[in-house]
């Protein structure tokens, strides 16, 4: 049995796997929510481990010595296997660092979503494992909260399929699609397209044609299902669409009609690509403001200028920055804790009051920036704002304070190519006209 022993809240497995001092040091500026040392053999043997690790699982550190030490035992059975792949590949390279996301198992019996960052030490354990620290750091609120915001666009996605949605009908025996187009671009040739199989095959045919092809090749090969599918829209450029479909059989159990529907998720594919480009959730951790819980001000000006550059841009596009009105005096005659309450809870107004899709962040000090996409009309951004202005007022009375908590806003209506940089500077003049002209009110920006 390994001797088990505590020294500066870390626990160690016997002497020849104590860290040295400047190593500790080392991994301490990296540790995050819990740190460890391991040897990757099937066990993944813990050869140290911190109170945070302990805390993380929820487990007594004399049960990790009781059961033999063995980390693979805190990793959720579905992703121990995924976890021991990974650390094969890294130790195939053995690059300096790697990084990795899995779950472990509370005692309690539910997951904690991790992100782990890890390096190998260059010693071996009994001689033939390799040893890595490990820095772990809990992303489970950030996991819960990707899944409720998808849950949310998952619902908006059903609403919208009811009004956006074109549909088609393939008649197999008689070799007829008919369109029931819902959009405004020009995809198909016609409504009704005879002898449509017989399209394969014209290397000369128009891009419309090509359209047909591709939807040919693709509903005639598979069985029912969903798929992304590039058409060339307007006989100029390639768009994704959505499309679904199902195959119906006769009394003959003869293949008779393929049903379908497809809609244009180009903005939505696009921004999905990008997303996995900038790989937002391993970086979300460093993407907020810790005071307010809202997206800061990197991160922010970055996720509205993805959607400037993607060309969303349908419908009314609004700007808006809110500067909290003689925030200076609430600090002065508070204390700046009082006033990050204050800014906490008119953080919580914004993120009530305005839609899961808008994207809400503070800039720093006591500003903050909303981005709001394809709204209805500008009345509904003027109700929406009359419902904000007196909500803030109320923070007085509620926190029991005599100075008046108030709000003024800057609005800008996004143009075609504008540039993070220019709708800030327009919703900035705004926001100083409405200060000019009393404050605890809003503005549009004129020319």
């Amino acid at each position: 049995m390994a001797l088990f022993s505590k020294k500066n809240n870390y626990y160690y497995i016997n002497s020849n796997h104590q860290i040295k001092n400047n190593e500790l040091e080392e991994a301490l500026t990296l540790a995050a929510d819990g740190i460890g040392k391991f040897a990757l053999n099937d066990e993944l043997t813990i050869l140290y481990f911190n109170q945070g690790l302990c805390n993380l699982v929820g487990e007594k550190a004399e049960n990790v010595e009781t059961q033999g030490f063995n980390s693979s035992l805190y990793i959720h059975p579905d992703d121990v296997e995924l976890v021991k792949e990974k650390f094969l590949e890294a130790s195939k390279t053995m690059e300096k660092t790697f990084k990795m996301r899995y779950r472990l198992i509370h005692v309690a019996g539910h997951s904690i979503h991790v992100k782990v960052n890890g390096f190998f030490t260059g010693e071996l354990y009994e001689g033939k494992f390799p040893t890595v620290y490990l820095i772990f750091t809990n992303i489970s609120s950030l996991v819960q909260m990707n899944q409720e915001l998808e849950m949310e666009r998952k619902r908006y996605a059903m609403f919208t399929d009811l009004l956006l949605e074109s549909y088609f009908e393939y008649d197999v025996k008689n070799d007829i699609l008919k369109i029931f187009d819902n959009t405004n671009f020009y995809i198909f040739p016609d409504k009704e397209i005879r002898m449509f199989s017989k399209l394969i095959g014209d290397e000369n045919s128009v891009n419309t044609i090509q359209n047909c092809i591709s939807l040919y090749e693709c509903i005639i090969s598979q069985k029912d299902c969903e798929k992304d599918i590039e058409f060339l829209v307007d006989n100029e450029q390639k768009n994704w669409f959505h499309m679904k479909y199902h195959k119906l059989l006769d009394s003959d159990n003869a293949l008779d009609k393929i049903i379908g529907s497809y809609k244009n998720v180009h903005n939505e594919k696009i921004f999905e690509l990008m997303q996995n480009q900038y790989n937002y959730e391993l970086k979300k951790k460093a993407e907020y403001d810790a005071v307010t819980d809202l997206l800061n001000r990197a991160t922010l000006e970055e996720l509205i200028s993805l959607n400037l550059k993607i060309d969303i841009m349908k419908g009314i596009n609004i700007f808006m920055i809110f500067d909290v009105d003689d925030f200076k005096e609430i600090n002065d005659t508070y204390g700046h804790p009082f006033g990050d309450i204050v800014l906490h809870r008119i953080a919580d107004i914004f993120k009530e009051s305005f839609r899961s899709v808008d994207i809400i962040g503070r800039l720093g000090g006591d500003e903050f920036a909303v981005f709001l996409p394809q709204i209805s009309s500008i009345e509904w951004i003027i109700q929406k704002l009359k419902g904000v202005l007196p909500k803030v007022k109320r923070l007085s009375k509620e926190l029991n304070i005599e100075k008046s908590i108030s709000i003024s806003i800057g609005i800008y209506e996004i143009q075609f190519s504008d540039s993070f940089r220019e709708i800030f500077i327009k919703a900035d003049k705004a926001l100083y006209q409405a200060k000019k002209s009393g404050k605890n009110r809003y503005e549009f920006y004129s020319d």
